[in-house]
């Protein structure tokens, strides 16, 4: 009898702490659920603020005349205004050719080229980036864009960062482009002071990533999801047809993506979905 007494005292000691368990979990996912979201805000309000800064630079008269040599003043004091937010600024011609305040070769005006020291060098381009042909090479319409990048490997540094570029439009049509290079370190410690704050204060054992609207990875705790550059078996930068450095980029459901300087070009032919 006592025992039969017992059954429905353990059957609803057992459903109140399934319940109980139910309500822990979903509270625990609407808490991670607030933290991410205030992240987002805080991480969209960071690309917002940087975006308004390129855009009223794009809007400049100095700069929509395009002589780097007059505007390259004007923007080294800007970089020492910005205290370390930006690595450098990118001028981006029609062409595809450019100048940044990191350097450039005397003998063609500044541009930057393989090799600056060289008057006959070959100038490099980032035609083939995605900030300059959203900007300036497929602007069509001459719309005055702003845009983040994708992260990448700058041709002049080889540390990842980010650009935020805006079309430059002079009587109505693109001139070029204005870009800022954002410190990849800059970035990461941002992303690390927002999860650092839900970890440590609620002791999850958990672990973020990530991902654009279109899934490539800007951030994930394997460094072989977010873009790095190629190397072969000897352990050298993987060279594309004109001499730049390839880059690759992991996606959502596919094993990995090429850059090869396009916009995250797609190299594997069968997806890894996991």
């Amino acid at each position: 009898m006592l025992i039969v007494a017992s059954i429905p005292l353990v059957l609803a000691m057992s459903v109140a702490l399934w319940q109980s368990g139910n309500q822990t979990h979903a509270l625990t996912i609407d808490i991670a659920q607030g933290y991410l979201e205030a992240g987002a805000k805080e991480l969209s309000g960071f690309f917002s603020a940087r975006k308004s800064e390129i855009n009223a630079y794009a809007h400049y008269p100095l700069l929509k005349s395009m002589d780097f040599q007059s505007i390259r003043p004007l923007l080294i004091d800007e970089l020492t205004r910005h205290g370390g937010d930006y690595e450098k600024f990118i001028m981006g011609t029609g062409n595809g050719s450019f100048y940044n305040t990191a350097g450039g070769n005397p003998s063609l005006g500044g541009l930057r080229s393989f090799d600056d020291t060289d008057p006959n060098a070959k100038p490099k381009t980032i035609a083939r980036r995605d900030y300059w042909k959203m900007t300036v090479g497929d602007n069509e319409q001459n719309r005055q864009i702003v845009y983040v990048s994708h992260p990448m490997i700058p041709y002049t540094t080889g540390a990842k960062q980010i650009v935020v570029a805006a079309s430059i439009r002079s009587n109505g049509n693109i001139a070029g482009m204005i870009g800022g290079a954002l410190p990849w370190s800059n970035f990461e410690k941002q992303i690390h002071t927002l999860f650092d704050d839900i970890i440590k204060h609620r002791n999850w054992d958990s672990r973020f990533f990530l991902v654009t609207s279109n899934g490539f990875y800007w951030y994930h705790w394997d460094p072989t999801y977010v873009v790095h550059l190629e190397t072969d078996a000897h352990g050298q930068p993987v060279l594309n047809e004109i001499g730049e450095k390839v880059a690759s980029v992991r996606k959502m459901g596919l094993s990995g993506f090429r850059n090869d300087n396009l916009p995250y070009f797609q190299r594997v032919k069968k997806p890894n979905y996991c």
